[in-house]
């Protein structure tokens, strides 16, 4: 046994020994504590699947609000282990979500070094905010799943083109798409990449049917029920430009940093405006879930963009501060908890300026892998920037940051161990 596969398994060790107490934790909560909001909908559309084929979260209407992979991912586990068995789904998710990262890091292995793979395991295994999406429900650790999944194939086929990496890539990507719907766009900038890569065009043709097959026959389904070809949930994009477009008409000033100021420190919403929270202005205007006819709609969602356009300086002030959101620490399970949580994200953030500073000064080689990393990066800022940012949806894509931030603690390590051998 190498040196390298004895340390992998001592991390393993940790990481079952830090996610048993998280599990037991979790598991003492009472269902109704779990299955509540985004969570609720993805179990009761698994039950559904499950129970009677049908998506669906209240037995009788086909659902359209939420994309279908979280419910088929949850609906697979319940169809062998029980509906709602909160056992099975924490241990096979804990069990699961280290495989990934193990074939992550060996591939990544080729394109850094021992050290830096190993660094970004410890990153991904043992941040504070994975354990918040590692024992949840959500959607947010099956999308950060797959995409390690597909970054590890594409990584892959820099190296040497295969088929099976091939498959593995469009597949896993194709069920990211109607999984999590922001990145629904994403294969817009991906396939372009893959070419610059120079992956020849036949494994990029079946990576792309791949990818469109999941989404191609989600949209089906849904123009069946609504008569609109919808690739992600219908009425999303309009819900979107009407909340922008009333934070945009009545936030000036320094308001979206009290809005931040007030979300993450004060937690004092006394003196601050009621278009500060995207989820309070949508369900001001939409109590009892986004609804109305495909006229109602577009006429709701041009006066959403009107507003915008009359309001641009404002719109670009809240957008500004929607990327320090995003990038703020996952927090919510108390105290302990968050102050872990922004310890471990402050350490995250270290590394990635010190990779950050070392590659502009050319201390570290540029790597094509790298443009992938940075091309999620940007896609998802872009993305929730222009909609809304919180915290919970950049873990999807937290291992770009782990990555570089290995880079950047690996480079300083060795430069440590060249000066002490100077002495």
């Amino acid at each position: 046994m190498t040196r390298f596969q004895k340390i992998l398994i001592g991390i393993f060790i940790a990481y079952v020994a830090v996610c048993i107490p998280v599990m037991v934790t979790q598991l003492q909560m009472r269902p109704s504590q779990v299955f509540i909001s985004d969570a609720a909908d993805y179990h009761n559309g698994a039950a559904h699947l499950v129970n009677n084929g049908m998506y669906t979260i209240d037995g009788q209407h086909p659902f359209l609000e939420r994309e279908p992979g979280q419910s088929i991912y949850l609906a697979a586990i319940y169809s062998v282990f029980g509906v709602g068995n909160r056992y099975a789904v924490f241990i096979i998710q804990m069990l699961a979500y280290f495989g990934v990262c193990l074939l992550f890091i060996k591939r990544l292995q080729h394109s850094t070094s021992d050290a830096a793979a190993l660094s970004c395991l410890w990153f991904l295994l043992f941040l504070p905010s994975i354990y918040h999406i590692l024992f949840s429900f959500n959607r947010e650790l099956l999308t950060l799943s797959l995409f390690l999944v597909v970054t590890q194939a594409v990584f892959g086929l820099l190296k040497k083109p295969t088929w099976i990496d091939t498959i593995v890539c469009g597949a896993a990507l194709g069920f990211l798409l109607i999984t999590y719907s922001p990145f629904v766009y994403f294969p817009v900038a991906f396939i372009p990449l893959l070419f610059w890569y120079r992956i020849a065009w036949k494994y990029i043709a079946v990576i792309t049917i791949l990818m469109i097959l999941p989404l191609l026959m989600w949209a089906v389904r849904n123009e069946r029920i609504t008569n609109e070809f919808c690739l992600t949930r219908c009425n999303s994009t309009v819900m979107v430009w009407y909340v922008r477009g009333e934070q945009a008409e009545h936030i000036s000033g320094v308001e979206p940093f009290m809005c931040l100021w007030a979300e993450y420190v004060s937690r004092d919403w006394s003196q601050r405006s009621p278009y500060c929270s995207f989820n309070r202005v949508k369900n001001m205007r939409w109590p009892d879930g986004v609804r109305g006819t495909s006229q109602q709609m577009m006429r709701i969602g041009e006066a959403g963009k009107a507003k915008i356009k009359a309001h641009p300086l404002n719109y670009i002030s809240f957008s500004l501060f929607d990327i320090i959101e995003l990038h703020l620490p996952y927090l919510g399970w108390g105290r302990m908890y968050n102050i872990l949580a922004s310890i471990g994200q402050a350490i995250l953030y270290a590394g990635i300026i010190a990779a950050a500073v070392k590659l502009i000064r050319k201390k570290i080689i540029w790597k094509k892998e790298y443009v992938l990393l940075a091309l999620i990066m940007a896609y998802t800022t872009a993305v929730f920037i222009v909609t809304d940012a919180t915290p919970r949806y950049l873990m999807p894509i937290i291992f770009c940051y782990c990555v570089f931030a290995a880079i950047g603690f690996e480079w300083m390590v060795r430069k440590k161990k060249s000066k002490r051998a100077k002495k």
